[in-house]
């Protein structure tokens, strides 16, 4: 009896054992997968966009990062890099830029830019740190072509007639009588043989009698094509044969036209003049340039203040009141801000 109650057990606890693997294997089998946890659609979205947000700052801060590229200037053909350097004439801060670039830079850039500059020379610390830098650099004084040198204080006088004397190669000069006077000749032997343009600085009928007078005084003026007068005085019956054009100044209000048109039928002192322009100081500050006869002669009412350096420095520029007086028929004036930054023909 015993026996057979043990055999019982066995039996019951290996059906057990078995009905268990049988339902777990059948459950593993056929049963269905568990769920894996689901993820919310609305931040699925959000991360989405969030990669986006992310992209689009990357892109932005690549854009705008700096090109550290530099552009190849100096493999360009040297024609064309001075032609690219040339432009940079009418802009000093590019010009002062590139001359902090490197040496290589800054020679080309000496070479390329001076000749076209109109350099402006009048205070206190524009006259002596141009001297210093012509005595450093000799070789560059021949490249200035174009020079406003009109010291305000005493004490300038002496560099600025050092600056003159070793710039001899000038195309355009404005500045005083006196300083001209001790500039243009060394030992009766003209210095500026090259320049045309001369822009006199209140210049007065004894000072331009002294000034033609000098030595040298009659060979430098009678090179010269364009001339400039700033207040009191014009040269009548001085020999100009080469002057081409002709400018000068009246205080009054009203413009005479006489000295100008004496001028222009003169056709043994001024064989060449066919352009006079009288120019007349008023309170109004726009600048109008008129043609009012049939002789080349026009009338050009500026500020009172204020004008004569841009003119000069639009004149260098071939941007002046000799180019736009030149368009002009009898019928037409040009309204203009500095007469050459724009120009407007009615």
């Amino acid at each position: 009896m015993d026996s057979v109650e043990s055999d019982f057990d066995v039996i019951l606890v290996w059906s057990v054992l078995l009905i268990s693997i049988g339902y777990i294997f059948f459950i593993s089998k056929f049963g269905e997968p568990p769920a894996k946890p689901s993820v919310p659609i609305p931040k699925i979205r959000h991360l989405n966009r969030a990669k986006e947000l992310r992209r689009a700052r990357h892109l932005e801060a690549q854009r705008l990062q700096p090109n550290r590229i530099s552009f190849p200037l100096l493999r360009l053909p040297p024609e064309i890099t001075f032609i690219i350097l040339k432009c940079c004439a009418d802009w000093p801060g590019t010009y002062s830029s590139l001359t902090q670039v490197s040496r290589r830079v800054q020679k080309l850039a000496f070479y390329a830019c001076l000749p076209r500059m109109p350099i402006q020379l009048t205070d206190e610390r524009q006259i002596p740190s141009f001297d210093l830098f012509l005595r450093k650099n000799p070789q560059l004084s021949p490249l200035v072509r174009n020079l406003w040198l009109a010291p305000i204080r005493l004490h300038l006088v002496e560099e600025a007639l050092r600056i003159l004397k070793a710039c001899i190669n000038l195309r355009s000069l404005a500045s005083f009588s006196f300083i001209i006077r001790e500039a243009i000749a060394l030992r009766s032997v003209v210095r500026h043989r090259k320049c045309r343009q001369l822009t006199m600085l209140y210049t007065n009928e004894v000072a331009w009698k002294d000034l033609i007078g000098a030595p040298g005084g009659p060979a430098f003026f009678q090179q010269l094509t364009h001339l400039r007068l700033v207040r009191h005085c014009v040269p009548e019956n001085t020999p100009l044969p080469k002057l081409t054009h002709l400018s000068y100044t009246l205080d009054r209000a009203e413009s005479n036209v006489s000295i100008g048109k004496k001028m222009l039928r003169d056709d043994k002192s001024y064989p060449s003049l066919h352009t006079v322009i009288v120019t007349r100081g008023l309170h109004n500050p726009s600048l109008v340039l008129k043609r009012s006869t049939a002789l080349k002669i026009f009338t050009f009412d500026a500020p009172s203040f204020g004008t004569e350096i841009k003119l000069w420095c639009n004149n260098v520029r071939r941007r002046g009141m000799w180019e736009v007086s030149a368009e002009l028929t009898p019928t037409q004036y040009c309204a203009c801000g500095c007469c050459g930054d724009h120009t407007s023909h009615l």
